[in-house]
């Protein structure tokens, strides 16, 4: 009986002392910088963001006007038009994301310093959490595509907290397999074997929907395709 307590006692020494190893271990992990967040953050984004955004509006403006004027004139005299030709590319280098988010997204209570970055279908977004006044770096791998209903999807493929992974999926897979709005445009859809975050860009019929996005190495880009004005609709590629 003796010899059985003390090897419990050891038994449970050890997985203490196993425990205690792996909760450090993980401190050390959550505090670290993920790879590419550290990159960014030493970088300075000197990109107007007020006058780029302003810039690329009215070009997506003056395609969307041009287009549905064309498509009405065409339709007037009973021509056919190749919609999936008549598309506007809205491109975003990695830098000037990150000037976009460096002049409008300051500091949101204890969450600051959002950085983005863009590899080969990935987009990567990082942000400093103060927890406690502990600084760590909550972060977030995502594949951004098209939904076959022409809006913006964005699958999320991995969470960690500084380098440590975060069972976002697992939690996340405790909720209801549905959609859930998140906050005005934002939406969860839980139906699928990963949680997808869905962007509503389109809001309306008579508005243009997403046909394709490429994702590469520092490189966004957004092709949209223009609503339908003619009496045959069509269907955006997924």
């Amino acid at each position: 009986m003796r010899k059985l307590i003390i090897r419990i006692l050891i038994i449970g020494a050890v997985f203490f002392g196993l425990m205690l190893i792996a909760v450090c271990i993980a401190g050390v992990l959550a505090v670290q910088e993920p790879s590419f967040y550290s990159r960014l953050k030493a970088q300075e984004f000197p990109v107007d963001a007020k006058d780029f955004v302003r810039l690329k509006r009215a070009e997506f403006d003056r395609w969307l006007e041009d287009s549905i004027e064309s498509q009405q004139q065409l339709d007037s005299r009973d021509v056919d038009v190749d919609l999936p030709v008549d598309t506007y590319s809205l491109q975003f280098t990695e830098a000037q994301l990150n000037g976009i988010l460096a002049s409008d997204v300051k500091k949101m209570g204890d969450v600051s310093n959002p950085r983005i970055a863009l590899s080969d279908e990935l987009v990567q977004i990082g942000v400093e959490v103060d927890v406690n006044g502990t600084t760590v770096i909550a972060s977030t791998s995502m594949r951004p595509y098209a939904g076959t209903d022409g809006r913006l999807r964005l699958e999320i493929q991995s969470s960690h907290i500084g380098n440590l992974p975060f069972p976002l999926q697992t939690l996340l897979s405790m909720l209801q397999n549905q959609m859930t709005n998140i906050s005005g445009d934002l939406e969860l859809d839980l139906s699928g074997s990963m949680p997808v975050l869905v962007l509503n860009t389109k809001l309306g019929e008579d508005k243009p929907t997403i046909q394709a996005v490429h994702c590469q190495a520092g490189q966004l880009e957004i092709t949209f395709q223009p609503p339908s004005v003619t009496q045959d609709a069509i269907v955006p590629e997924g």
